[in-house]
Parts: C-alpha cells; structure tokens; sequence
C-alpha cells in the first residue's frame, strides 16, 4: 500500500473510531432508557393478607415489554425503580405459593431443599384463575413512582 492510499484512509478511520466511543458513551449512560417505577401494593383474599405468593404485571396494548414480577409476603409486594414496571396499562396475575423459607429466585436455597426432600417443592396455585391464567385484573401505571396499588380478591370469584 502506498502512502497516498494510507494517508486518505487515516481521516475515515479517525472519523469511524469518534463514532463509536459516541456511540458507547451514549448507550452506557447511566439513565433508565425503559422508565421502571417503583410501586407497591398489597394483595388480600377474602379479606385476609396473601401470605405468600407471586404477583406480574403483563404489558398490555400499546405497552411493550417488559413483563415484571415479584413476590408477596404477608399481603404486600414492592417494584424497585430497578424492577419495576414501565408506565402503560399491565394485566395482574397473581399466584398463591407456599414459601419454602427463601426467596423464588434463590436457585442454592432450591436446590438444597429438593436434595433434603429428594423432590420439588409442590408448586400448586391456591388462586382461581380468574387472578392468574385467565386475568382480567388491569392496572394503569401512571409515570410516577410510589404508586400503591390494592388488590382484593375472592377466593371463588
């Protein structure tokens, strides 16, 4: 290669290499491109806290994904901003569980439990599915964090 052709490269290298630290500068800031909220809320059926359960809010309509879930303990749940979900409407499902005595999603608290008891923890859903698989529950969740949302269920809907 000679040096003309080297040195006319030099200015479309240069300007190929400022367009991707641009580019990287912007896509790692530290801002929340999806908008997350954090919310709360509790969950009672017929009238009594849900002791323990899982509760996920669906994006529905114009509301794209992500879909959110966290878990219920003695009737309340709380979103984080980090988890949370985006403004939009959502459908809720909720689920009742057993707690086993750790969280869902603590994969070495599962493991050591189905080494204890040689099975899975059972996994059976106390809630109609009027609540859950087949919900018609909605919410609207407004671009505002600290929202609470109340959910009051019957256990034969």
């Amino acid at each position: 290669m000679n040096s003309e052709s080297t040195s006319s490269l030099q200015p479309k290298c240069t300007f190929a290499t400022g367009l991707l630290i641009t580019f990287f500068a912007i896509g790692c800031g530290s801002g929340d491109a999806l908008n997350r909220q954090a919310i709360c809320g509790f969950v009672n059926v017929d009238g009594n806290p849900l002791k323990h359960g899982l509760i996920r809010f669906e994006p529905q309509g114009t509301t794209t994904w992500p879909g959110v879930m966290v878990e219920i303990l003695d009737g309340q749940f709380c979103f984080s901003k980090d988890i949370g979900p985006i403004p939009g409407t959502h459908r809720v499902e909720v689920e009742a569980t057993q707690f086993h005595g750790f969280a869902v999603d603590n994969e070495a608290a599962y493991t050591a439990a189905v080494m204890r008891t040689g099975r899975s923890p059972p996994g059976r859903n106390l809630i109609p599915a009027a609540y859950n698989s087949n919900s018609t529950l909605t919410v609207f969740e407004q671009d505002s964090n600290d929202q609470t949302f109340p959910f009051d269920l019957r256990s034969k809907p």
